[in-house]
């Protein structure tokens, strides 16, 4: 059975409505428990990014996508050739189009003056050609306001949980929670300074929820597993 390990720093019920106010964690996804100070231990788990890229010189001059009529695709090949023209197809940005297999996206330019491309799906694979064509139409969409491009899903760093202790009492915090993810309880109140429920005498409080949360990412109904998976999105634009 899977257990939620439960911080709580508000002091009062009505303070309790946000993110860094509580958390429940997966005890399945901390990567670690250590010492803080000589009164505190921080509770390490990772967070997930997603990256939502949308790459195109297209987008300064309001275009909400590419058309790139001189393209020539081979069968069985991820390598597709183009004339260079005024705007360049960018990495990340979905291709469409006759001979490209559904959802792919560029992976890799040539050059800055672009003369060819390789195809990728989502995870970075590459994707071959389903037919042979000569000044194939290709569209390239990087239009900002209706993304439709490549999603990165990326680790970057631990968030953390701070526990308030008595001086010293590292080892013994550490064995009680221990001691209560045996139980048969799945969840377990590490503390909880509103009702001042901890689950070691030695505890005195939470310090800090910390989730590097960003309000403009995902939040956990639109796309984490848990309160702890949350994302962060970085929009980026060529020059």
């Amino acid at each position: 059975m899977k257990k939620l390990l439960y911080f709580r720093t508000s002091t009062t019920l009505a303070g309790d409505d946000a993110i860094t106010d509580s958390v429940a964690i997966p005890a399945s996804i901390v990567t670690g428990m250590t010492p803080g100070t000589d009164t505190s231990i921080n509770v390490r788990y990772p967070n997930l990014e997603y990256k939502d890229i949308h790459v195109s010189s297209a987008i300064s001059t309001g275009e909400a996508s590419i058309a790139c009529t001189t393209a020539d695709t081979t069968e069985d090949s991820a390598t597709v050739a183009m004339d260079s023209q005024t705007h360049q197809p960018q990495v990340n940005m979905r291709v469409t189009g006759t001979g490209i297999p559904d959802n792919s996206f560029v992976g890799t330019v040539n050059a800055a003056t672009v003369t060819s491309f390789t195809l990728v799906d989502i995870n970075g694979n590459a994707v071959l050609a389903s037919a042979d064509g000569t000044n194939v139409t290709l569209t390239f969409n990087g239009d900002l306001a209706n993304p439709m491009v490549r999603t990165d899903i990326e680790r970057f760093g631990n968030a953390y949980c701070v526990i308030e202790i008595q001086s010293g009492r590292h080892r013994e915090v550490l064995e009680d929670i221990m001691g209560a993810l045996s139980g048969r309880n799945p969840f377990v109140v590490i503390g909880d300074d509103t009702t001042k429920e901890y689950i070691s005498k030695y505890i005195t409080s939470i310090g800090t929820v910390n989730v590097n949360y960003d309000p403009d990412g995902l939040d956990v109904a639109e796309g984490a597993t848990s309160a702890t998976l949350v994302t962060k999105t970085t929009l980026s634009t060529g020059a």
